[in-house]
């Protein structure tokens, strides 16, 4: 009887193994592209000694047409007060437009400052020749429908200057975080986004308020944070 106990031990075992390699087989992860128009709250935090940051706010992302708009609330150390700050960015004019929520008051920019000149548009895909550091599950998976797998990637750009690391559901290819660093610019970038959903709502966000065009007095006060 002992015997026969353990042989069933032995055989389930083994099913349980080849399960787990049939799974680990099976499960393909390679480099995927994000939606290519998507929108999403999201926060970042800049910890680098002396320039830290926080901002929360809503994001609108379209890499169709080179473009991004965000709502940012910006918690600068420099500064007691918060800034309400919209942002658009048009890559193919290449310029940017900067909006105070509470004085209206906005100016235009160039898009490309010198130490953003060699980045471009950012897209928030996972970059050929990225190396998988890992699959994970982020949630409880013990609730039905109340985990997601996620993809975890890391990918040191040419330059050697820029490094980046990001994370991607499996399914859907959806961008939860962004982390980069930078030794001579900006140093440590932590961006998450959440609340993710395809396509983008309001097509006119892109559009910048007539009052900002040639406007070129900056209305920051303090540091303008730098984002991926």
């Amino acid at each position: 009887m002992l015997g026969s106990r353990h042989q069933m031990s032995w055989a389930l075992l083994c099913l349980l193994v080849l399960a787990m390699l049939w799974t680990a087989s099976s499960l393909s992860v390679e480099p995927c592209s994000s939606p290519s128009q998507w929108e999403a709250a999201y926060a970042m935090f800049n910890p680098r000694e002396g320039h830290e940051f926080t901002v929360n706010g809503r994001y609108s992302y379209d890499k169709d047409n080179l473009r991004k708009r965000r709502f940012e609330e910006v918690d600068d150390i420099l500064h007691p007060d918060y800034q309400f700050l919209e942002v658009i960015e048009l890559y193919n004019e290449e310029k940017r437009y900067v909006i105070d929520m509470r004085t209206r008051l906005c100016h235009e920019e160039p898009l490309y400052h010198p130490e953003e000149k060699d980045n471009g548009f950012f897209a928030h895909d996972v970059p050929i020749g990225a190396r998988l550091d890992g699959v994970h599950i982020l949630g409880a998976k013990s609730e039905l429908k109340g985990f997601l797998n996620i993809s975890q990637w890391s990918f040191r750009y040419p330059d050697h200057e820029f490094y980046w690391k990001g994370s991607f559901t499996l399914d859907q290819c959806i961008p939860t975080r962004s982390d980069a660093f930078n030794a001579t610019t900006f140093g440590l970038l932590f961006e998450e986004f959440y609340d993710v959903s395809p396509g983008i709502s309001d097509p006119n966000v892109f559009e910048p308020p007539r009052q900002c065009v040639g406007q070129h007095k900056p209305i920051y006060r303090g540091r303008r944070p730098i984002h991926t």
